[in-house]
């Protein structure tokens, strides 16, 4: 998720709305709405296993009811203090779309980290694209004649709405399957895609050995990761065809071998019953692709059966009559575009890769900025 230069206007200032008093006044204070004029939206988060989740609960006087339950992504790309912010801008969503007419508003939330993100406006360094969306929201309301707070609510502490969204959260995040929000609001931060990709790279003695963790073959797939020709491979790329790619070059997708080490389907195997199910399988030898295969394997020519070299990655592979590099100096390489793209186009059509494309939408991102920090020295981050 990409930081924009600013939060707000520099004239703008919200962090009065913000109020984080000690334990027990804290929790005085949130029986206050009980019975007031006034609206309570809970927000809590949680971040298991898999799954990065929000809940938004409503509470007037002492009735609660949960408005909004989603896992917003995945936990290895939205860590709690993101999936906070993410809560509390979910909640006002909410008032804009639903609470047109109440005069007082308060959002409690039982991270004062994510509170101090509010009150710190373009000095946060963190989700900042979220506390954009949520100094938006704080406009709109405003502009509707809403007198808008926000309050530290301690969690765990039998607080009504808070113990509710509590348990929302976690009970959306411990759900199997992929994230539950639409698209365009899942939470993708920026350090997490480039843990994922750092790991990719750890070196591995045998890169296609299917007993592995996913994606640690990457920097045996590609052993110039990252470099230049990284922003030249992916920026050719629509975000769908990137989104594909980086599934196949990190192993990091929904085919059965991967989904089975998660403990979401029983059996590795693949459709055809062959072998298990991964990339190299299906780019190579499965027969139920054979005639989609050709189109790849007449553009590839005699590299049809290198894997590295259909992924756009730079290998050590030799030719046996001559014994040089059949990629040449690292330092001089560059990808095949049009044999990735056939690659790409050849996976499209087997459709085992289009359950995820929204995990690396932001990929581009990370190109960019990996170029940037590894300047002189392209090979390495």
């Amino acid at each position: 998720m990409g930081n924009p230069p600013w939060i707000h206007a520099p004239w703008m200032d919200h962090s009065y709305r913000v109020v984080i008093k000690e334990k027990d006044q804290a929790i005085r204070d949130t029986a206050t709405i009980a019975g007031a004029d006034i609206v309570g939206l809970y927000t809590d988060a949680s971040v298991a296993k898999r799954l990065a989740a929000i809940a938004v609960v409503q509470r007037i006087g002492i009735v609660t009811q949960v408005v909004r339950r989603d896992s917003i992504g995945w936990a290895s790309t939205c860590g709690v203090l993101i999936a906070e912010i993410a809560a509390i801008a979910a909640a006002l969503k909410y008032a804009q779309e639903h609470l047109e007419q109440v005069q007082q508003l308060v959002v409690f939330s039982d991270s004062q980290q994510a509170l101090r993100a509010i009150q710190a406006g373009n000095d946060a360094r963190t989700g900042r694209a979220l506390l954009s969306k949520i100094a938006e929201s704080i406009e709109t309301l405003c502009r509707a004649g809403i007198d808008l707070r926000f309050r530290w609510s301690p969690g765990h502490e039998g607080v009504v709405g808070n113990e509710e969204a509590d348990d929302a959260a976690r009970e959306a995040s411990s759900h199997t399957g992929k994230p539950t929000a639409p698209a365009l609001e899942r939470v993708r931060e920026m350090a997490g895609v480039i843990r994922l990709i750092n790991r990719d790279r750890s070196e591995d003695p045998n890169p296609f050995d299917t007993t592995r963790l996913p994606g640690q073959y990457t920097w045996k797939l590609d052993q110039a990761l990252p470099g230049k020709h990284t922003l030249q491979l992916y920026g050719s790329l629509t975000s769908d065809q990137a989104s594909i790619l980086i599934q196949a070059r990190t192993g990091h997708c929904r085919l059965n071998q991967y989904l089975s080490r998660a403990g979401l389907v029983d059996d590795a195997k693949c459709g055809c019953r062959d072998d298990d199910e991964t990339i190299k399988h299906i780019l190579l030898v499965c027969p139920r692709w054979t005639a989609k295969r050709e189109e790849l394997r007449a553009t590839a020519g005699d590299r049809s059966g290198d894997l590295p070299y259909l992924l756009g990655g730079w290998g050590s592979k030799k030719d046996i009559r001559t014994g040089q590099l059949l990629d040449g100096p690292k330092e001089k390489w560059k990808p095949d575009l049009a044999v990735v793209k056939a690659t790409i186009r050849f996976l499209e059509k087997t459709g085992r890769l289009t359950y995820q494309q929204e995990v690396y939408s932001q990929y581009r991102g990370w190109i960019t900025l990996t170029l940037t920090l590894s300047k002189g020295n392209e090979s390495h981050l």
